[in-house]
């Protein structure tokens, strides 16, 4: 699925939603974590199935670095801040499957922040 800045020309102005989420205590719960396949796999499924129900709320990734990311959507209308509560209660849900399936997943936590911005879109990654 490609996102939706890919159809716009560059130079394109458009307001944005940005959603910023971010799993605390993960680096000390990853030091502890055994190197297996299936912890791997658990954070490897969590990342997939958070973008996958995301982009239900026409929320795509900027970037997802394993212990959390941005995601944006552009911004239309005044019930699109609706979307961006929307997203982060489907984010906070696949965060708690997450947690209840892996090994002291009970010492994570996760956050969310939104922001309305506004920016010049250039779809080339090297601007």
């Amino acid at each position: 699925m490609n996102a939706w800045w890919d159809s716009y020309s560059p130079g394109f102005f458009q307001e944005a939603i940005l959603i910023q989420f971010d799993l605390g205590g993960h680096s000390s719960w990853a030091a502890e974590q055994p190197v297996t396949l299936d912890v791997a796999k658990a954070r490897a499924e969590f990342a997939n199935k958070l973008k996958e129900q995301l982009a239900y709320e026409q929320f795509h990734p900027l970037y997802w670095l394993g212990d959390g990311g941005v995601f944006a959507r552009p911004y239309k209308s005044p019930d699109d801040p609706d979307a961006a509560v929307n997203a982060a209660d489907v984010a906070f849900d696949c965060f708690s499957r997450f947690r209840d399936s892996v090994e002291g997943g009970s010492k994570l936590s996760f956050r969310a922040t939104a922001t309305l911005i506004s920016i010049i879109l250039f779809p080339d990654p090297g601007h």
